[in-house]
């Protein structure tokens, strides 16, 4: 067994070393060449300086046949060069082939089973899962269809039981307004003005600071304008990191002179976070 571990190193170390002198000789002979071509040409030149044409035909001739010699030998060298560049293109070629069926295949398999959940009514599941299938496959149109669906099912029902149940009373409300300025005190306090908006969006959060005016005192009022604002960008795309916002905040300010001299001047705050089993955004009213 050592014998034979020995000899297939001596064997391998042979083949290295073949190849080595092989590269050195073609480098030796690419050298010599144009050093040769070079000579015959000045000594063409000295020949042609002292009236003897035929000994300088006969060096610039040997100079030319040389000079042949090593392009043929270069193009052929650049040739193989050529088909192992196009060869290895062809290989890639059909593994980007290989790859992009295998994609369309787990993207269809996703799909089946976003179907199943969404018939099912596990409409966050099935986004996912058509989100996921689009990831994979870009071109597949029925997932894309179906994940717009899935959305459109997810907002419904986020609407219906999250803010549903956020609209009881968190703290003390005001007194109610007379019956006769029921409608005009209504109009006038779901009516703001945004001043500014930031957004953070980092890997670890996306998140969302809104700033807006309002000129009602009114707590239900004030509820329906925070409630407003965020369902405005609860879903907003084109983020970086995250899908959707994961962090939103919306701060009610009387008067933009507050908001400019005290950010924590605000009359009504809503913050809310993204979770996996639901959240409910927190309202919180300054007086």
């Amino acid at each position: 067994m050592r014998e034979f571990i020995s000899f297939t190193f001596f064997l391998v170390g042979l083949i290295l070393l073949v190849a080595l002198l092989g590269g050195a000789y073609l480098v030796y002979q690419s050298y010599y060449q144009s050093r040769r071509i070079a000579e015959l040409s000045t000594l063409g030149d000295l020949y042609a300086i002292q009236g003897d044409y035929d000994k300088a035909g006969i060096a610039y001739q040997s100079a030319l046949s040389i000079r042949q010699t090593k392009i043929v030998r270069e193009k052929w060298e650049n040739l193989a060069v050529m088909e192992e560049q196009e060869r290895r293109l062809m290989q890639e070629s059909q593994h980007l082939s290989d790859l992009s069926d295998a994609s369309q295949v787990a993207a269809d398999t996703l799909f089946s089973q976003g179907s199943a959940l969404y018939k099912a009514e596990e409409y966050q599941s099935a986004f996912e899962l058509f989100r996921e299938s689009l990831w994979r496959f870009p071109q597949h149109s029925e997932s894309r269809k179906y994940l717009r669906k899935s959305h459109a099912q997810l907002m419904d029902k986020w609407r219906e039981k999250e803010l549903g149940s956020s609209k009881k009373p968190i703290v003390h409300r005001a007194p109610p307004p007379r019956p006769q300025d029921q409608e005009t005190k209504i109009k006038l306090d779901l009516s703001y003005q945004m001043i500014s908006e930031t957004i953070t969006d980092k890997q670890e959060k996306t998140e969302i600071n809104l700033f807006a005016l309002s000129n009602t005192t009114h707590h239900p009022a004030l509820e329906k304008v925070l409630n407003r604002i965020f369902l405005k960008y609860a879903y907003k795309a084109g983020f970086q990191y995250h899908d959707y916002p994961t962090h939103i905040n919306v701060f009610i300010y009387s008067d933009q002179k507050d908001f400019y001299r005290d950010i924590e001047s605000w009359k009504a705050r809503l913050k809310w976070e993204r979770k996996r089993d639901g959240s409910k955004p927190r309202l919180t009213y300054s007086e």
